[in-house]
């Protein structure tokens, strides 16, 4: 699923693809204490990363079951320290798919 905010702005899920220029985003932004989780995302079929992109570049990532591959735990999540602003897309999104209960 794919949303586009303004021409420059755009949420999207995550697509094996993706793998290193996310790995190396969390990395620049976060260190790598996170990294495991990213790698678990990409292992899954169905990837639950969603990303946030500007004019084509990661600013931001949301993972969801990935902690412990555990359903229903939320993160990590992060955002470029330059574009952390008001969001919430991931939230209502995985209310949207039916989750009735998500722990951050």
């Amino acid at each position: 699923m794919k949303r586009q905010y303004s021409n420059s702005l755009s949420y999207r899920n995550a697509e094996a693809n993706d793998s290193e220029a996310l790995t190396a985003f969390t990395k620049n932004e976060f260190g790598e204490r996170w990294l495991p989780s990213i790698r678990s995302g990409f292992s899954k079929i169905e990837i639950p990363i969603f990303l946030a992109r500007k004019n084509d570049e990661i600013i931001g990532f949301a993972c969801f079951d990935v902690v412990r591959n555990e359903k229903g735990l939320f993160g990590p999540m992060g955002t470029a320290e330059t574009n952390r602003v008001k969001g919430g897309y991931a939230i209502r999104t995985l209310s949207m798919i039916g989750r009735k209960r998500i722990v951050v």
